[in-house]
């Protein structure tokens, strides 16, 4: 198979477009069925008995084909659905991106969100929160389509809490995190980064940056 033909039937699009072809060609099949087989009656010698079986046969496996192509599309379906849910979780990302950075340089736009970050927090922390929970956002997209299995997230979440910047992140947007109840994705997904995030501090004596007690959480929200 072409890489462009195996890219198409990997396409959400391209496997509904397959199993409807699929769906179609075993209609015209048992469709044309009964025909065939008035014409081979038709003929001199004829074997009913047999061709009854063969009809009988035929029929059941039509029937199979015609089963699990009806459940090929409702799974092609399903991941479509999915698919969708997912750019338009990212386009609001995005757009949500886009509104804070036009404002991230312009203190008179900024003081439009609120406190949306510690208010000890400088030019450069603050930054880096936002960019850090850009990060964190984009580990949980891919965790929710299986894109990203547990031991790679750990992985990940254990180098990013090595450093400052992560872990402060996570002490500003870990409680609100935990709090939402989401789906099980979601909660499963909070659970492993905040289990890594326990295993980078649990010998420090306290977690570096200010306590979060009463902040907004708006820049740490995840997306849903």
């Amino acid at each position: 198979m072409q890489p462009g033909l195996r890219g198409t039937f990997r396409s959400p699009y391209g496997r509904v477009a397959a199993a409807v072809l699929l769906s179609t060609a075993t209609m015209a099949v048992l469709l044309a069925t009964p025909f065939v087989l008035g014409y081979l009656g038709d003929m001199p010698n004829t074997d009913w008995a047999r061709l009854s079986d063969v009809a009988e046969t035929f029929g059941a496996i039509a029937t199979l084909i015609g089963t699990l192509t009806l459940g090929g599309v409702a799974i092609s379906l399903m991941m479509q659905a999915r698919d969708n849910k997912l750019n338009r979780e990212q386009t609001r990302r995005s757009f949500h991106l886009n509104l804070y950075a036009m404002a991230f340089d312009d203190p008179a736009l900024l003081e439009c969100w609120g406190e949306v970050v510690p208010s000890s927090y400088n030019h450069d922390e603050h930054r880096q929160h936002v960019y850090v929970n850009q990060i964190v956002s984009f580990w949980s997209m891919l965790h929710k389509v299986d894109e990203l299995p547990e031991d790679e997230l750990r992985q990940l979440a254990s180098a990013l809490f090595k450093r400052a910047p992560g872990q402060r992140y996570w002490q500003v947007a870990g409680p609100y995190r935990r709090a939402l109840r989401g789906t099980r994705r979601t909660r499963e997904f909070v659970a492993i980064v905040d289990d890594e995030y326990r295993k980078a501090t649990a010998d420090t004596e306290s977690a570096p940056g200010p306590d979060p007690a009463g902040q907004s959480l708006a820049v740490g929200r995840p997306e849903s």
